[in-house]
């Protein structure tokens, strides 16, 4: 099981690298991931440092997924968590819980906001474009149907 859970991370990492070098990075891979760092990117000079998650559909039933993000002592900027061909990019400055759920069925959740969101990569102000993300999470939130969790 643990073999497969070391290949399932390894893809996942691999979808991330080939959509960042798509997007223009270059992409540095840490060969000893003992610190939480995956991927080092870099464009135009500046540098990130990203954590790569992966989840894959165990059966047919999956109607939630959730991402665990580590221990607090990982420093990562970003969290990429990847399913199937769906990437949720997450500035690790909003995130305040280990976890985050999303729901591949179709059922709205706050995270939504952050799918595909690889621009947020590249912000020149990061703190205006995570105070924009959290306006519309609270927005979300108002909505009876909304579910997730782990922002600040």
């Amino acid at each position: 099981m643990e073999n497969n859970l070391i290949k399932k991370g390894t893809i996942g990492e691999f979808k991330v690298k080939a959509k960042l070098l798509e997007l223009g990075y270059n992409v540095f891979h840490n060969v000893c991931d003992d610190n939480g760092i995956d991927l080092i990117i870099e464009k135009n000079g500046t540098y990130k440092k990203i954590q790569v998650k992966t989840a894959t559909k165990l059966n047919n039933k999956l109607k939630r997924i959730a991402f665990g993000l580590g221990n607090s002592n990982e420093n990562p900027d970003f969290f990429i968590c990847v399913y199937l061909n769906e990437y949720w990019i997450i500035p690790k400055k909003i995130m305040n819980s280990k976890a985050f759920t999303i729901y591949p069925n179709g059922k709205k959740c706050k995270f939504d906001k952050l799918k595909n969101q690889w621009q947020l990569l590249d912000s020149e102000n990061i703190d205006k474009d995570i105070w924009e993300i959290k306006q519309n999470i609270i927005e979300r939130n108002k909505s009876p149907n909304a579910v997730g969790g782990g922002f600040n």
